[in-house]
């Protein structure tokens, strides 16, 4: 079986452009099967009201925590960690990026739980009871080093197969006659098929591999399995128009 994989991002403490975000989905992917990975931004501090703009496109929920207080993102994130412990898949492996050391309690907690913990952060801007306490620990910067030396094989999933997943998790979003988007179906997925380990398990009919899973919700739509809406910056499945 494979590990339950969790990543959780103080963006405020480490932000991360798009080519970084999706080397930390593929790093999670190559340690297990990825449950959840969340952004925390607080849009009324200075430079972060942006960052879905900034990371779109990618696998990851984003969570909003405006409030005038410093932590209150950090806050929003210890809650959701605690959160997924009691979950249907607890994590075995918690990606935690930032080098906060007010983390320091809520990660051994974790551990006392039976969770693995690995820290990414930036150099300078880290402190020491963090760094001593993780299982693993890393500088953001050597994240794309890791994965060129890693080994990264993980099932394969033929695109046919994927559209077949596809369909059973949008009909579960039709009983709660709901509009989800990307990162939910992407959960749904994993939760559900164990072979699906992200869009980079999927593989085309030609061979290659989409880069994005919205490149896969798109060629779907072209394939007449479900149809899309454009809310805003974001991508919505509409799982009622099914064919």
């Amino acid at each position: 079986m494979h590990p339950n994989v969790y990543i959780y991002v103080d963006f405020q403490n480490v932000p991360l452009n798009q080519q970084r975000a999706k080397s930390l989905i593929d790093f999670g992917n190559s340690r297990g099967t990825l449950r959840g990975q969340n952004i925390y931004f607080n849009s009324e501090c200075e430079g972060q009201a942006q960052v879905p703009q900034k990371l779109q496109g990618l696998e990851f929920e984003f969570q909003d925590v405006p409030c005038k207080l410093k932590n209150s993102a950090d806050d929003r994130l210890k809650s959701d960690l605690i959160d997924d412990l009691a979950s249907k898949h607890p994590p075995n492996i918690i990606i935690l990026v930032s080098g906060d050391g007010d983390f320091t309690n809520s990660m051994r907690l974790l551990q006392e739980r039976g969770a693995e913990v690995f820290v990414f952060a930036n150099r300078g801007n880290v402190k020491q009871d963090l760094k001593e306490i993780a299982n693993e620990f890393y500088f953001i910067e050597e994240l794309e080093p890791l994965l060129n030396q890693a080994d990264l094989s993980e099932p394969h999933v033929p695109y046919h197969q994927a559209l077949e997943y596809l369909t059973e998790v949008v009909k579960m979003a039709t009983k709660e006659s709901k509009q989800v988007g990307l990162a939910f179906i992407d959960r749904l997925m994993r939760d559900n098929f164990p072979s699906y380990r992200g869009v980079s398990s999927i593989c085309k009919q030609d061979g290659k591999k989409f880069s994005k899973f919205k490149q896969f919700i798109l060629a779907a739509a072209k394939d007449g399995i479900v149809q899309t809406q454009d809310i805003g910056n974001s991508l919505r499945v509409t799982p009622l128009l099914l064919n």
